[in-house]
């Protein structure tokens, strides 16, 4: 099966993508089946290979970037389903803002956070999962996400 992950520092593969349209691929309804595609901001590549491999098991599309910094300055409209921030402090000016920007673009796209602690520790109004949890646990709540 050929793998449906692409780490990508933000070049022509996102500017390019499919999903820029609200219209599924052709050939595709939209509706049950129609694959969840999801960005996934995590410098730790290898942590995330294995939570990749679950969602993809499942049929949904992963592009990783490394940092909120390597994001594209304007989102295209229905480019991702859900957007998967990993971080060790939800409170950073960095991911706050990039949360921010997100929740205001048209439409609003959607944010999970990644994140070390307890949903108490969160400032944003994104979902919290805990990464301290195993894979196959983390992968779930992100399908719970997509639902």
């Amino acid at each position: 099966m050929e793998s449906q992950i692409t780490d990508t520092s933000v070049g022509a593969s996102l500017k390019s993508d499919m999903m820029s349209s609200n219209a599924p691929p052709p050939g595709e309804e939209q509706g049950a089946g129609f694959a969840k595609r999801l960005l996934v901001v995590d410098p730790d590549q290898k942590a995330w290979e294995l939570r990749a491999r679950l969602l993809i098991a499942q049929g949904h599309v992963l592009h990783r970037i490394s940092h909120v910094a390597d994001a594209p300055p304007r989102w295209p409209h229905y480019l991702y389903d859900l957007v998967v921030v990993a971080t060790d402090d939800p409170a950073s000016p960095e991911v706050m803002e990039f949360c921010r920007k997100l929740a205001q673009a048209q439409p609003p796209v959607r944010v999970a956070l990644l994140a070390g602690g307890s949903p108490g520790d969160n400032p944003l109004a994104a979902p919290l999962i805990s990464r301290d949890r195993p894979a196959a646990e983390i992968a779930e709540g992100i399908v719970r996400l997509l639902r």
